[in-house]
Parts: structure tokens; sequence; C-alpha cells
């Protein structure tokens, strides 16, 4: 199968799927995974991914709107919003747990676990701070 023909079968399964059905796709690492979709294929399939990068960034921008890929700039902005909006009397009264703010209240109703989604936050924190210095 060629990157052309990888494509097209990418689309047409997009385009064939319901609502319900994109609802329920798996995902991994903040987007969709494809590996079923491509298992016959001789190609890589980090090769196909990289080849149809913005095929697969529509995709999962879709699927962001659906509700079914976390958005963690969203998350980040409710966390920003939320701090700031405490006194320094009710920024001491947080729940801590193992030595850190304990989150769990306020993103309860996400997808993904709460400690990926704390990884998540993390993650772009320091890579943000990294790149400033």
């Amino acid at each position: 199968m060629k990157y052309e023909e990888c494509r097209e079968c990418l689309l047409n399964w997009w385009l064939g799927l319901t609502k319900e059905q994109k609802k329920s796709l798996p995902i991994s690492n903040q987007s969709i995974d494809f590996r079923d979709l491509f298992s016959k294929t001789a190609i890589s399939y980090h090769v196909i991914r990289r080849h149809l990068k913005e095929d697969i960034k529509n995709i999962d921008a879709e699927l962001k709107e659906l509700g079914v890929i976390p958005n963690i700039e969203e998350y980040r902005a409710r966390l920003h919003n939320w701090w700031n909006s405490l006194t320094d009397y009710q920024k001491k009264s947080v729940p801590i747990s193992r030595n850190t703010i304990d989150l769990r209240d306020l993103f309860k109703e996400i997808k993904i676990s709460y400690k990926d989604l704390r990884k998540k936050l993390l993650k772009k924190r320091n890579h943000r701070y990294r790149s400033r210095t």
C-alpha cells in the first residue's frame, strides 16, 4: 500500500464512522491510534503517521471537539483561573496529597485518569519553563 492509498483508506474509514463510533475510538498519547487500520500494511505505523500528519491532526481536532481527546490547554486554563480566584487564606486550606495539591475535585469529569492528567499538565509546564531559559 502506498501513502496515497493509506490516506484514502484513512479518510474513507473516518468519513464512514458515526459520531458515536468516533467517541469510542482508542486513544494513545493524546491522539487516535490507527494501528488496527494499517496492521496489514508493509509500511511502518510511525512512517504512515508522519506522512498523514495533517489528516491525523484534523481528526484529532474533531475528537477534541467531541470530548474524546482531552484538551490539556483548557484544563491548564481552568486550573490557573481557579488558583487565581482563591484568597491567600483559601490557598492555605487547599487539600494536599503526597506533598502536592489534590486537584481531583476540580477535574472529576475528565475522561483520562487523574494521574495521566497531572503528568500532562506538568510535562507541558516544565517544557515551557525550559524553553524560556
